[in-house]
């Protein structure tokens, strides 16, 4: 029996609206930390020691090459049973025309704690069995279980969580099995009705029956790239709040873009208190739909700096996270892009955006590498957002014609100095070790000891459990958020955290990387600090709370 989390935060400050606040204390308390950057440990592959080893995705590759192959799928990380251990969830694909083995199959792991998981799809009525792209997890109905929607070749999928343990599949219930070629999905309340709408980010406009022959050697079939195919068309789907949604797609003016969308994320980048939208595209210009109010967007990507890489052209966008690297209290981008295109990282200058990749020092060093599933994360807890990147490319041949990029690629981590800049610390820290083709990848603290770990998508073969290990350089604070509405998340919520004089930011979401989903909860390092002067919280609808708490190493909980 794993210890619940119960224990009440005392001495809370003041709050605003006759707002609560509780604790939670995690089950494993960290001893005293020292304030030196030191590796010893650094991140270790637990796959195979967790179980999570039990996964292998199948892409249903048959030497044809159909376009859907090279896409690979994302993973997510949420408490489906409500336990206060994270469990984890991953996409597979499955079979496609002349392929001969084994369908594939989704898989959801249950933490069992002591880092070890169990195999609960078939009881939890998950394994989907479409070729499946995303995975998108949040609570839609605010019944207080988290529910998940996947994205997928062919019409998508809207599991409810039954909060008993299994899923229903309510998709045609809920009016949200869109059919095109989807890769990322993602939740979020654009007018503030308490309830999450959902935006699907699709590729191209694909039919397996006119796959396209594209080839680097003659009689040699090759994977295409996304011009050769129509763009896809959008989607975004108004919660109506009584378990369907309605596709505003032509009249929220999402319809007007048309881009090869891969990943997708929600943020109120101007702090105008309405939630925006960022699309990463596949060369194509990326999207930033900037919520007008009344149900209405528009594509502020080009005034804002943020559709095109520093050089001025169209990259081959992929993943994307939110995050202030630099605690100026707005928030940032990363984008993740092709080989021989550094990755973006997108320094938010009041609503206006500037490519500060190169100038931070992280550019230079994924020139050669493509990106898919990235992240900020303290994983060091010194109170400063570092970046992890996820690699691989989609030409299995890549390496016939080129000698300086591989198939199978080394993940990344760059270690954020505090002044604007960036470290590779990807080999002190392990998670350079081995070559992969990764595609998606989750964040998330899988064992409530303030030090996020990383789940991670492999093309074709088994996931890479991450388990952070790395010697802490400070304290730090979790949170979990409980709004009013009964919702199991505050999806939309911006967090501050105060301690020694300096403000962290986060905002709360669930769904970004590339086609994956995160750990919900704020997670904040604090570095020598001993406690924390203040927690201030704006919900979703607007309101605010402040909490001064009177623990650290350990999670909270805020009760609007």
């Amino acid at each position: 029996m794993r210890p619940l989390l119960a224990r009440l935060l005392l001495g809370a400050g003041v709050l605003w609206g006759a707002l609560t606040a509780s604790g939670c204390q995690s089950p494993s308390k960290p001893a005293p930390v020292d304030t030196q950057t030191r590796f010893e440990a650094g991140f270790q592959d637990r796959t195979r020691e967790s179980g999570l080893d039990r996964f292998e995705r199948v892409d249903g590759s048959s030497g044809r090459k159909f376009f859907p192959e090279q896409m690979g799928s994302g993973c997510a990380i949420f408490d489906y049973d409500n336990d206060g251990f994270q469990d984890v969830y991953f996409c597979s694909g499955s079979t496609l025309p002349g392929y001969k083995g084994p369908a594939g199959k989704n898989r959801l792991f249950r933490n069992k704690g002591g880092g070890s998981f169990e195999d609960v799809t078939d009881k939890a009525g998950v394994g989907c069995g479409k070729y499946c792209i995303g995975a998108a997890a949040a609570d839609y109905d605010n019944d207080g279980d988290t529910d998940l929607y996947l994205t997928c070749f062919g019409p998508n999928v809207l599991y409810r969580n039954e909060g008993d343990g299994t899923f229903k599949d309510v998709t045609a219930a809920a009016k949200v099995g869109d059919p095109r070629l989807s890769a990322s999905a993602a939740w979020g309340d654009f007018d503030g009705d308490g309830f999450l709408d959902l935006y699907v980010a699709n590729y191209v406009k694909y039919d397996i029956r006119k796959d396209r022959w594209c080839s680097k050697f003659a009689g040699q079939k090759s994977f295409c790239g996304p011009t050769l195919y129509d763009p896809g068309e959008h989607t975004l789907y108004h919660n109506n709040g009584d378990g369907a949604f309605t596709d505003i797609s032509a009249s929220s003016g999402i319809r007007t873009g048309h881009g090869n969308g891969m990943g997708v994320v929600w943020l109120d980048y101007d702090d105008d208190g309405r939630q925006d939208i960022f699309v990463a595209n596949d060369q194509s210009p990326n999207f930033l739909w900037h919520n007008e109010g009344g149900g209405k967007f528009v594509d502020t990507a080009m005034e804002s700096g943020i559709a095109f890489g520093e050089e001025g052209n169209a990259r081959a966008g992929m993943g994307v996270d939110v995050g202030d690297y630099d605690n100026d209290g707005k928030p940032d981008l990363v984008v993740t892009n092709f080989s021989e295109e550094s990755n973006a990282l997108y320094h938010n200058e009041g609503g206006l955006f500037r490519d500060v990749a190169m100038a931070s020092g992280m550019g230079a060093g994924t020139l050669m590498f493509l990106g898919f599933g990235t992240g900020f994360l303290d994983y060091d807890r010194d109170g400063h957002l570092d970046l992890f990147f996820a690699n691989g490319h989609v030409l299995d041949d890549i390496e016939t014609y080129s000698d300086s990029v591989t198939w199978a690629q080394a993940a990344q981590l760059f270690r954020n100095k505090g002044d604007g800049t960036f470290d590779d610390a990807s080999v002190p820290t392990g998670v350079s070790k081995g070559k992969r083709v990764a595609r998606g990848a989750a964040f998330g603290d899988l064992d409530n000891d303030g030090r996020p770990d990383v789940v991670i998508s492999v093309m074709r073969g088994k996931p890479l459990y991450l388990h952070n290990e790395n010697v802490a350089t400070g304290h730090w604070l979790g949170l979990t958020l409980r709004p009013k509405n009964g919702a199991a998340s505050a999806i939309g919520a911006t967090v501050w955290v105060t301690a020694d004089g300096k403000t962290q930011r986060r905002d709360v979401r669930a769904n970004a990387s590339y086609a994956s989903s995160n750990d919900p909860r704020p997670l904040f390092g604090l570095g020598p600090a001993t406690r924390v002067t203040q927690i201030k919280v704006r919900w979703p609808n607007g309101k605010t709370s402040e909490v001064v708490p009177t623990q650290i190493d350990e999670y909270l909980t805020i009760t609007e």
